[in-house]
């Protein structure tokens, strides 16, 4: 994440309700990560989604979660 802090810095201005964390997909696969983005409501949903669409991304998987 430190290589893309713009990025995250972006995704979580979006709004109040949106974190952006490191997460594992699996259990007892430490080597593997997935960027998790959670949102409040779906203006924050709508504003991640469309800096996503526009960007080249993480490198990794990216979930959207609703809190």
């Amino acid at each position: 994440m430190a290589s893309h802090e713009d990025l995250v810095t972006r995704i979580q201005n979006v709004g109040p309700g949106v974190k952006v964390e490191v997460a594992t997909p699996c259990n007892g696969q430490p080597d593997r990560a997935i960027v998790r983005i959670r949102y409040t409501t779906n203006t924050e949903w709508k504003g991640v989604d469309a800096i996503l669409r526009q960007d080249d991304g993480f490198g990794v998987p990216v979930e959207l979660v609703s809190k």
